[in-house]
C-alpha cells in the first residue's frame, strides 16, 4: 500500500506494509545514502496511564525496555550496537513511546535485529524494576529544579481536571517512589500495551519496501499472548476518562526565584489521532516557532522582548 500525500506537502512516497503479528512498517525512500533512519513507536503514553497510582509507568517502561533479553545482556546490547555504528535512543510523549536509532544502511538488519530481540523477548526481574526504579527517581529530581518544566507542569495541571494529561510524564513523585516494587504491575503492563498490533516501525533513507520487510523477518518473533481489545484497539477494560468540556479562562502561578519569567498560553485543541486539521496545526507550528519562525524571530531578535519562544500541539 502507498500512503498518498501532496507533493508539496512531503515529497517522498510512503509505502507500508503488515506484518502476520500486526506491526505496521512504514518505509520511506529518499536520497540518504548509506544512511537509514529507524523508529519503533509505541502506541502507549502518559495518557493511558488510568489506573490509580501508576502515573509514569510508560515513560518507567521505555527504560526498561534497555533491559536483558532472552537473546543477551543489555551490556552485550550496547557493546553490539557500538560495533554496528548504530546511535539510538528512546523518549516517552503524552500519546506514544518512540525507539529511534541513525544506522548505517549496512548495519540496519543487524540492529533491527537486535531490537527486535529486545520487544519479543523483554528479560523483566525484579531486580531489573529495582535498579532501574532508581534511574527513573535521579530523573525526576533533577526535572524538579527545571524551571520551565514547572511552567509546563503547571499549565497542564491547570488544564485537564480528570483526563491523565494532567500529570507529567515521568509522573508524580509519590507513583515514582513505588516503582522499585512494580515488578508484577510492570509485566502486566507489557502484555497491556507492548504489543506489535500497538506498534508502528518507520523506515526512512536509503531502503527499499522489498528491503524492510526482510530486515523486519525478526519482529515476526514478537508473538505476545492475545489479550482481548475494543473498537479503539485498546485492552478491554481500560477507559480513559473524559475530560469536560472547559467553560472559562484558567489561570496559575508558580512561584520561583528566577531572573527571568517564564508565561504559557494554552487552547484546546483536537487530538491528534482524531482530526485532519492537526496536520494543519503542526504546520503552523514550524512557521511560528522553528529556528526562522515568524513569532519565534519577531519576539527574540526584532523585538527582544524574550530570551526563547516555544510552541507545540
Amino acid at each position: 500500500m502507498i500512503w498518498a500525500a501532496a507533493a508539496w506537502a512531503f515529497p517522498y512516497p510512503v509505502e507500508t506494509a503488515t506484518l502476520d503479528n500486526g506491526l505496521e512498517l512504514i518505509v520511506i525512500p529518499m536520497e540518504s545514502p548509506g544512511v537509514v533512519a529507524s523508529q519503533l513507536r509505541m502506541r502507549v503514553g502518559s495518557r493511558n496511564e488510568n489506573d490509580a497510582g501508576r502515573s509514569g509507568f510508560a515513560h518507567f517502561f521505555e527504560h526498561l525496555m534497555f533491559s536483558d533479553s532472552e537473546r543477551m545482556t543489555r551490556e552485550q546490547r550496547e557493546q553490539t550496537l557500538l560495533e554496528l555504528g548504530v546511535q539510538d535512543g528512546a523518549w516517552t510523549s503524552l500519546d506514544v513511546t518512540n525507539y529511534h536509532a541513525l544506522v548505517p544502511a549496512a548495519s540496519a538488519p543487524a540492529y533491527l535485529e537486535v531490537l527486535a530481540a529486545s520487544f519479543a523477548g523483554l528479560k523483566l526481574t525484579p531486580e531489573a524494576v529495582r535498579k532501574e526504579a532508581g534511574a527513573v527517581y535521579g530523573e525526576w529530581r533533577k526535572n524538579s529544579a527545571d524551571h520551565d518544566r514547572a511552567a509546563y507542569q503547571a499549565l497542564y495541571g491547570a488544564a485537564y481536571t480528570v483526563h491523565p494529561y494532567e500529570h507529567d510524564v515521568i509522573g508524580h513523585v509519590a507513583d515514582v517512589e513505588r516503582m522499585p516494587d512494580a515488578f508484577e504491575y510492570a509485566e502486566s503492563f507489557a502484555r497491556r500495551w507492548y504489543r506489535p498490533e500497538n506498534a508502528r516501525l518507520y523506515l526512512a533513507g536509503d531502503v527499499t519496501l522489498d528491503e524492510a520487510k526482510v530486515w523486519a523477518k525478526p519482529f515476526e518473533a514478537w508473538q505476545p499472548e492475545p489479550i482481548p481489545l475494543d473498537e479503539a484497539g485498546a485492552p478491554e477494560g481500560v477507559q480513559i476518562p473524559e475530560e469536560p468540556a472547559q467553560t472559562e479562562e484558567r489561570r496559575v502561578v508558580v512561584e520561583r526565584d528566577l531572573t527571568s519569567a517564564r508565561i504559557g498560553f494554552a487552547w484546546k485543541v483536537p487530538a491528534a489521532d482524531a482530526d485532519a486539521d492537526t496536520a494543519a496545526l503542526l504546520g503552523v507550528q514550524a512557521l511560528l516557532f522553528g529556528p526562522r519562525g515568524r513569532l519565534q524571530n519577531r519576539l527574540t531578535r526584532e523585538e527582544a522582548v524574550a530570551t526563547a519562544v516555544w510552541g507545540g500541539h
